[in-house]
């Protein structure tokens, strides 16, 4: 199923199409529900939207038909990529990281902490 991304892929585009496993956030039973995990960004991301695969079904359960995220627990994703090793993607380069530009400039961090009133007269 992992191999052929059953369970998604990641959203980040610098993972290009990496799978993803799923990752419950707590252990607890009707808690939250299931994540997905990225095993390349080591980022838990929320799955899309569950599509129907036939447009009569309805879900009588509010949640959409998610899956209860203690189905597979913190503990999934980790230990399947111990037992299988072998799947475990090569990380992201340190140069991948998305740089914001405005005009080709880098924005500096520091702008964002301005609130955009550009320090003038107020």
């Amino acid at each position: 199923k992992y191999a052929a991304k059953e369970f998604g892929t990641c959203p980040l585009v610098q993972c290009n199409g990496q799978p993803v496993l799923p990752v419950g956030l707590r252990d607890e039973i009707g808690v939250d529900t299931a994540k997905i995990f990225c095993p390349k960004c080591k980022c838990v991301y929320q799955p899309p939207p569950i599509r129907s695969r036939s447009g009569h079904h309805s879900s009588n359960s509010g949640g959409g038909g998610a899956v209860d995220g203690a189905a597979f627990g913190t503990t999934f994703p980790h230990l399947f990529l111990m037992t299988f090793n072998n799947l475990v993607p090569d990380p992201l380069p340190s140069n991948s990281a998305y740089i914001p530009r405005v005009f080709g400039f880098r924005v500096n961090q520091n702008a964002h902490r301005q609130g955009g009133n550009g320090g003038g007269a107020g």
